[in-house]
């Protein structure tokens, strides 16, 4: 029982979870970004913080995906 537990934590998934993970972080800044965009104004301070992290996590995404495909 233990063994199958050891083969959960390998380099392989390791990358997929983290791969997913910035995906699924990504799509939720995107949603933020879009919907403080619609409800105030666009200049503000916030949407550019969540731009920057917005395009921080589409890195992070080629990152896992290029490190996948090695």
């Amino acid at each position: 029982m233990a063994h199958v537990a050891m083969d959960l934590r390998c380099l392989r998934n390791t990358i997929h979870t983290n791969l997913m993970s910035t995906y699924l972080v990504a799509e939720f800044v995107w949603i933020l970004t879009s919907t403080l965009q619609i409800y105030m104004q666009p200049n503000t301070a916030s949407c550019v913080v969540l731009i920057i992290v917005l395009g921080y996590f589409h890195l992070t995404n080629f990152f896992w995906m290029f490190v996948e495909g090695e």
